[in-house]
């Protein structure tokens, strides 16, 4: 099915995903606890949850920038987001795994001491607090992600001291799996680039929609209804930019005049936008002309034919004229 015959849910699926994007922005990165216990347990809990849920909200960030915190140009800006290309003009440029991986580690190092709230919920307790830098170490699997935490904290009141160093989270985000389907798309989307494969798209366990820019511009939107995070399905974002072929274009009169008391040759001429491989051919028993667009003509006989001249460029792209030749008889 070629790109301009796919039928795409557009403006509701772009109302998703501003709604998605609202809920995840307006959401606050603090969270109170009910039971917080001064004691390693209670800190142990305290830290590990909001490893938990910063994993979570940085996972649901990453996908919906296409894996990167700060997403690279070139890039489409689309209905408030900034979305990364994977395929721009016949070149694949995706992340790595890698590089969510390392993503996802900044952005736990940069924003779990913020859903920590310098761990006010203690210092109400009359405790002071201490703590050094954050190590995280992310292991980005499937169904999905673990992350280990390095972490020194301590908690101080009075001769009591509670030191926890080391802290871990397992969040369900299939975030890994969403770039693995955004890459085997985009590979497929290389080897023919005007070509929208509905068929390998409806394979995946995941709803994908494909929503057009404009006609070479196209994003990809995957939401994975089992990695839910504040009931928001995890939605990850990857746009493509096609260079689209433009057919050449014949330069030929209307009418030719050939006398018939000789051979006469004559260049038929073509452009192409993208200075393809052009071959021309014809429709006509009166003459031969080559695949460079020379038209042989060798006859006696008077008279006036019509003949199609076409030119193909080596994408398939032709552009074909009907002409009138008239031969003229020489007395």
């Amino acid at each position: 099915m070629r790109k301009g015959q796919v039928t795409i849910f557009i403006i509701v699926s772009l109302l998703i995903l501003s709604a998605i994007v609202f809920v995840l922005y307006i959401s606050n990165f603090g969270k109170q606890y009910d039971l917080i216990t001064p004691d390693s347990n209670g800190l142990h809990r305290f830290v590990e949850e909001c490893l938990k849920t910063t994993t979570a909200r940085g996972a649901q960030l990453l996908g919906i920038q296409g894996g990167y915190l700060n997403v690279p140009t070139p890039n489409l800006y689309m209905d408030n987001n900034t979305i990364p290309y994977y395929f721009y003009e016949q070149i694949m440029r995706f992340p790595s795994r890698d590089t969510l991986k390392d993503n996802l580690q900044v952005f736990l190092q940069n924003n779990v001491v913020e859903c920590l709230q310098n761990f006010s919920v203690f210092k109400e307790m009359g405790y002071s607090i201490n703590y050094g830098e954050m190590k995280v170490d992310i292991s980005l699997m499937d169904d999905k992600v673990l992350a280990n935490a390095n972490f020194p904290v301590s908690l101080e009141k009075g001769d009591s001291t509670i030191t926890v160093q080391e802290f871990s989270a397992d969040v369900d985000s299939r975030i890994g799996y969403l770039h693995n389907v955004a890459v085997d798309i985009t590979e497929k989307t290389s080897e023919d680039p005007e070509f929208i494969d509905m068929t390998l798209l409806s394979e995946y366990d995941v709803e994908i929609i494909v929503l057009p820019y404009d006609k070479e511009n196209f994003v990809y939107s995957l939401s994975d209804s089992k990695s839910m995070f504040e009931d928001q399905s995890l939605v990850y974002l990857f746009a493509s930019k096609i260079s689209i072929n433009l057919p050449p274009k014949l330069d030929i009169p209307d009418t030719l005049r050939f006398a018939d008391d000789r051979s006469h040759i004559y260049q038929v001429k073509a452009t192409d936008p993208e200075g393809d491989l052009l071959t021309f051919s014809d429709n006509s028993a009166l003459f031969d002309i080559t695949d460079e667009g020379s038209i042989i003509l060798i006859t006696d006989v008077a008279g006036t034919f019509k003949a199609t001249i076409k030119v193909e460029d080596d994408q398939g792209n032709y552009d074909e004229k009907e002409i009138k030749i008239i031969v003229e008889e020489v007395e």
